[in-house]
């Protein structure tokens, strides 16, 4: 018999919000925004376990609310500097104490927007790669153009790029939802993207979404809540 792959959730949160106070808690439909990370985490069938690491007493007891276990984030690792990867690392740390596991599922709690199924097909998807990392996306057909000198111009320094966008590459960006590492490499380099084997799973261009603003905030309040323009798949708690 295989070895069963064991993951848990892990979901940084800090106190500290410069643009938007206590974002982490605001109330999104009645529920506060971390809750839609950890009921997605927790509906998985892969997941054992969901963490908040935390610094903040209030979302340590909206947490709990909703079933996550705590782990105390060190205030050096809740500064406006500090990586959330530190803090995830110090959370793999934390929980090798109390339970065995192979993979971290790492999840932003300010990116709401998911489908219901999605974290269980990236999952698969990871298994299926024998990846060592994996991260969501959205498709990108745009045409990137980076400033210079206060002007524009095209990346790869040629305007032959711009062209019928239904027969351009189709290339992602990183929409921050959540990513999947394999717990000893996490802990080897230090960072959720790690290894040589990198995946990703592409999801609905609307889960482009971070809240970190009063207006982000607005926006997916907006695609939650409107019946006539919400996407039909989209997660709610």
């Amino acid at each position: 018999m295989k070895k069963k792959k064991i993951f848990v959730a892990i979901i940084p949160a800090r106190g500290g919000s410069k643009e938007l106070k206590g974002k982490n808690i605001k109330k999104l439909l009645g529920h506060p925004l971390i809750a839609y990370s950890i009921i997605a985490a927790q509906r998985s069938k892969y997941i054992s376990q969901v963490y908040v690491s935390t610094d903040n007493k209030e979302i340590a007891v909206n947490a709990k609310k909703y079933g996550a276990k705590i782990i105390d984030r060190p205030i050096k690792l809740a500064t406006s500097t500090a990586l959330s990867d530190q803090a995830v690392l110090h959370a793999i740390k934390s929980i090798e104490n109390q339970i065995k596991f192979d993979h971290v599922l790492y999840l932003q709690a300010t990116c709401p927007l998911r489908e219901e199924k999605d974290v269980d097909k990236a999952i698969e998807l990871y298994l299926k790669k024998k990846a060592d990392c994996l991260f969501t996306s959205v498709e990108l057909h745009s045409h990137m153009w980076k400033f210079k000198k206060n002007l524009v111009e095209p990346y790869h320094n040629s305007f032959k790029f711009i062209g019928n966008r239904s027969k351009s590459k189709i290339n992602v960006i990183d929409n921050g939802s959540f990513y999947i590492t394999n717990k000893n490499l996490f802990k080897k380099f230090n960072r959720r993207l790690a290894g040589k084997k990198i995946c990703s799973y592409r999801m609905k261009k609307w889960s482009i979404f971070d809240i970190d603003s009063k207006s982000d905030f607005e926006i997916v309040e907006w695609l939650l809540s409107s019946k006539k323009n919400r996407p039909k798949k989209i997660f709610l708690i």
